[in-house]
């Protein structure tokens, strides 16, 4: 697997870092606790889980959401709450094994089936998970609407290089990021890590090519318990191949998608059918996103300052929005590299003028080298206009120490930190917090701060079924 995924690396653009020296240290998955993100709401306070029960169940319905270790948080949810998971409005999970506090809304409120004692006791317990739910206790904005505008990480790293320690690199490299930012690549989990690439379904459905579409997404998954239907879909049995599928809610698109096709239905009509508005985001944003990390790559690349040139982006915070660096203003030094954002493509639309134009656009030709689909669907918040080249952590501070960081389930009684041995064989830990905008992630920072790609540090990191 550790092969797959330095391919995959590679093919999503992977391959630069800011100058620095690399530290020696990995993320733990054994101390699931060791990587804790909460969300930060738009007054700046940081959500946690205070208590156990959700409250109230009138709408707008909102609480604070534990998760701790890794599942399917959303469908679990909805089977729980006996809502649909589209009902939801919460920020995508966690992608690497950890704790997560995270803001949930149900606009219209929670189902009149919800059992109470679920929302009497809050917890929710699975073979790989733990969920707790809670109030949401924070001083409510005028317009009454709590809202996720960043998030607060927690990280900590073992195995450190006394070395380093003794030596001040390690002081030194984090002032660096501190000052300087890292590159702010999007997460390997963004493009799938099934057999078939996500960014290849989404340029099926970007160039409107629905034969090809279907046939990825039915046979994404050459491996494991899905094989078997996957290798009677690749023949277009889709009898057999509906009959060998894993039961429950995690196949429901793919069911739907085989079943139209094996009731003759059009192509194009069967893959609408099955996709739900976020799957069409997820799949096409994963071309945008390899266009995107393939021009920071580029652009990294070393045949350019790492500061503003003449025609790069840069983010007007008054304006709100990127405009492009005058010559005069590249010459006095007025931005830095920071300041830089590079367009997201999105179909239907050219790349919007930028330093990273010329380098979407081949890669989009790759990709797409026909026409964009004309008939997709119009999706609501489907990515951002622009991203930061380099992400700079609010408030970045370390600690070194030899124990645990505790959690909210900790801290409420509810929860054990691990102890003895589990501990006193572990080396001395850097302990990392950070805040980082909620597009951005803390994949990005560790791979900056130990000069390594997520396969080389981050334990737990596997295949992964593309299902929907």
């Amino acid at each position: 697997m550790a092969l797959a995924l330095r391919t995959l690396e590679a093919e999503v653009g992977l391959s630069r870092f800011l100058p620095g020296a690399r530290l020696q240290g990995v993320l733990r998955r054994r101390f699931v606790r060791d990587l804790q993100r909460h969300d930060v709401l738009q007054s700046g306070e940081v959500l946690h889980l205070t208590s156990l029960g959700p409250g109230p169940a009138k709408a707008p319905f909102q609480c604070a959401v534990y998760t701790c270790g890794r599942g399917d948080l959303r469908s679990r949810l909805a089977e729980e709450l006996h809502v649909p998971s589209g009902a939801f409005r919460m920020g995508p999970q966690l992608r690497i094994p950890g704790v997560s506090v995270q803001l949930m809304t149900l606009p219209k409120g929670l189902s009149d089936k919800t059992p109470d004692e679920v929302l009497k006791s809050g917890m929710l317990k699975g073979p790989e998970f733990t969920v707790a739910l809670g109030p949401a206790d924070l001083a409510m904005p005028a317009a009454g609407k709590l809202r996720c505008a960043g998030h607060r990480f927690t990280m900590v790293l073992r195995g450190l290089s006394q070395k380093q320690l003794s030596t001040g690199l390690v002081e030194e490299r984090l002032e660096e990021i501190r000052e300087n930012g890292f590159v702010n690549f999007f997460e390997l989990s963004h493009f799938g890590l099934a057999e078939v690439r996500r960014f290849e379904i989404g340029a099926a459905l970007w160039g409107g090519h629905w034969a090809n579409a279907a046939h990825l997404l039915l046979t994404a998954n050459r491996a494991d318990a899905l094989r078997p239907a996957s290798k009677a879909f690749a023949e277009k049995d889709y009898a057999k191949g509906l009959e060998l599928l894993p039961t429950g809610n995690s196949c429901k698109g793919l069911r739907k998608l085989a079943m139209n096709l094996l009731l003759k239905r059009p192509v194009k009509e069967a893959v609408f059918a099955a996709l739900s508005p976020p799957d069409w985001r997820r799949y096409l944003s994963s071309v945008s996103r390899l266009a995107w990390n393939k021009a920071v790559a580029l652009r990294l690349g070393g045949e350019m300052p790492l500061r503003p040139v003449p025609g790069d982006l840069v983010w007007d915070e008054r304006a709100g929005e990127g405009r492009p660096v005058s010559a005069k203003e590249a010459d006095e030094d007025r931005w830095h590299l920071k300041d830089v954002v590079l367009p997201l493509p999105r179909p239907g639309s050219p790349v919007p003028e930028s330093g990273g134009r010329l380098a979407m656009e081949a890669v989009l030709r790759d990709f797409v080298p026909t026409e964009d689909s004309t008939e997709l669907p119009e999706l609501k918040e489907f990515i951002p206009s622009v991203r930061h080249i380099l992400s700079v952590p609010a408030d970045l501070t370390w600690d070194v120490d030899e124990g645990m960081v505790d959690c909210d389930l900790v801290r409420l009684g509810l929860a054990e930190m691990p102890r003895g041995r589990a501990i006193r064989a572990e080396t001395v830990a850097l302990r990392l917090r950070a805040t980082l905008r909620r597009t951005e992630s803390a994949e990005a920072l560790l791979r900056e701060v130990l000069k390594a790609n997520p396969s080389d540090f981050q334990e737990g990191l596997d295949r992964e079924d593309e299902v929907f």
